[in-house]
């Protein structure tokens, strides 16, 4: 994100007076953060608190726009967008401008899985970008970030971005620059700083690259300096000279974006450590079918966490039966996972001699379990449709009776409804065929 800040201050001093050389200096009298700068940082106070959820987001997205606006009245926002910010009823008003495109590189970290940072890329253009090029051009540069911090080669970058979004890359900066003039659209502008990340040789070529083409010089920078920071990392004279044109308040923001990022970290550990303990526990087991038990509560687990449920849920999906099919022990699941882990585990365990309306009712008051029980049952009927028929029938009828519904609510892709409908349809051609 600081990547996108750094050319936001960058290209400033050039906005509306255009260079076309990459020989100028970097820092110099005359830059400083505009409202680039400041709405990158709403968005990601915005992405902070939505808490993963997409509605959600999108209001927290519009609150922290609307208070940094306030917060920064004169960072030089465009007619519409400064028309947007003083409405009582902000709507989003059909732009295709690259402002949703150079606010968007927080996701980009913020998320581990490409899908899910180009769907929150679209939700934070959408507050305000709703036509489709906004959309796309937010995407693609969360997308390019994403790719880059993640190791892909920028000819693999290229490629995706060029078969996804239909962005023409083959141009080169120096077949650009004669003839670019200043352009606003995400189809206009966009493209070029893909263009310039994807050509330089290191985080300043890149800004330098950005800022030579012209026109919205700081915009088309910040887009290029979100990817370059994934490409290279920022050196740190950079660095530290890019935060003395920033106050408290940016300054603010940044610390709770690396505190995300350092829990984005340790959740990843905790969650490795759980797999490696279940599939270590499950050693040995093998489901129905004939596959490695620790399949289904891996499954399971993976189902909650490209869901982006807090990492615990994911822990309870991969730890599921260990009580009720293995010799791990409360203590341990504890230690790793922690005692709301601990708690939600000793809830979906099937005790001997169990009274299922008693065990539904257990689940459903804790939303942990109940959640993670509706993944489970989702991908049991999914896996049902190895199995015999009068198997699916009775699997169907404890369904129907006991489980639809427990999962209301869900992020989940695929709900319990949804696997009983697609089991009951097999059914009945199965029968059929008999």
């Amino acid at each position: 994100m600081l990547g996108a800040i750094i050319g936001d201050i960058v290209g400033s001093k050039y906005e509306f007076n255009n260079i076309k050389t990459e020989d100028f200096p970097f820092f110099s009298d005359g830059c400083r953060f505009t409202d680039d700068t400041v709405m990158t940082a709403a968005v990601c106070m915005g992405v902070l608190n939505g808490l993963n959820e997409a509605r959600k987001t999108t209001k927290t997205v519009e609150s922290y726009m609307a208070l940094y606006g306030s917060h920064y009245p004169d960072a030089g926002y465009g007619k519409r967008f400064g028309e947007w910010l003083k409405d009582r009823f902000r709507k989003p008003y059909g732009s295709y401008g690259n402002g949703s495109a150079m606010r968007v590189s927080s996701v980009a970290w913020i998320f581990e899985s490409l899908e899910a940072v180009e769907k929150f890329a679209e939700v934070t253009a959408a507050v305000t970008h709703d036509h489709p090029e906004g959309m796309k051009g937010a995407k693609a540069v969360a997308g390019a970030t994403f790719l880059a911090r993640k190791g892909r080669t920028k000819e693999d970058i290229k490629l995706y971005l060029t078969r996804k979004y239909g962005y023409d890359l083959d141009k080169t900066i120096e077949e650009i620059r004669p003839f670019y003039t200043y352009d606003v659209s995400c189809q206009g502008s966009v493209p070029v700083a893909l263009i310039a990340a994807l050509e330089s040789t290191g985080f300043e070529d890149a800004i330098r690259k950005a800022v030579s083409v012209g026109g919205d010089s700081d915009t088309i920078a910040a887009m290029a300096g979100a990817v370059a920071e994934g490409l290279y990392g920022i050196p740190e004279d950079i660095k530290n000279k890019a935060l003395t044109y920033l106050d408290d308040r940016l300054k603010d923001v940044l610390v709770k974006f690396e505190e995300r990022l350092a829990k984005n970290r340790e959740d990843e550990e905790r969650f490795e450590r759980a797999c490696a303990f279940a599939t270590e526990k499950h050693k040995g087991q093998k489901r129905a079918g004939g596959a490695e038990y620790i399949s289904h509560p891996m499954e399971v687990a993976m189902r909650l966490k490209n869901a982006l449920y807090p990492i615990e849920y994911a822990i309870t999906g991969v730890f599921h039966d260990l009580l009720e099919d293995t010799d791990a022990t409360e203590a341990e699941i504890e230690e790793i996972g922690g005692k709301e882990v601990l708690e939600a585990v000793k809830l979906v365990t099937k005790e001997p001699g169990y009274d299922m309306k008693s065990y539904i009712t257990r689940i459903s008051c804790n939303e942990m379990a109940r959640i993670v029980k509706g993944a489970d049952r989702v991908h049991n009927l999914e896996c049902s449709i190895l199995r015999d028929y009068d198997f699916r029938d009775r699997y169907m009828w404890e369904t129907k009776q006991w489980y639809l519904g427990i999962d209301d609510g869900t992020r989940l892709d695929t709900t319990v409804q949804d696997a009983f409908n697609e089991l009951e349809e097999y059914n009945e051609i199965s029968d059929w065929d008999i």
